[in-house]
């Protein structure tokens, strides 16, 4: 009699470990994915964040920009037709 409650005994413990492993595998897959919705969209923002950057330096780095602002921070002109320019070392 001893043994057959002692065999219930270490079902039971078993069937209850059992029990706590699939939970415990659950919320660990839950918060994996979590996880993984979270850097998905930290990866989107960061995305979309290099992509402001690249048109912010495309608008920056415009022929016509560098050229207004060269002429009106450093009064440089625009060279005319058949115009020498010397440039020394």
């Amino acid at each position: 009699m001893n043994r057959s409650r002692w065999n219930s005994f270490l079902n039971l413990m078993i069937l209850v470990g059992t029990l706590f492993t699939v939970v415990f595998f659950k919320m660990e897959i839950r918060r994996m994915g979590y996880v993984v919705w979270k850097l998905s969209r930290a990866e989107k923002i960061a995305e979309d964040t290099k992509n402001l950057h690249k048109l912010e330096y495309a608008r920056l780095t415009r022929p016509e920009r560098i050229e207004a602002f060269a002429a009106n921070f450093f009064s440089l002109k625009k060279a005319e037709h058949q115009q020498v320019v010397y440039m020394e070392d």
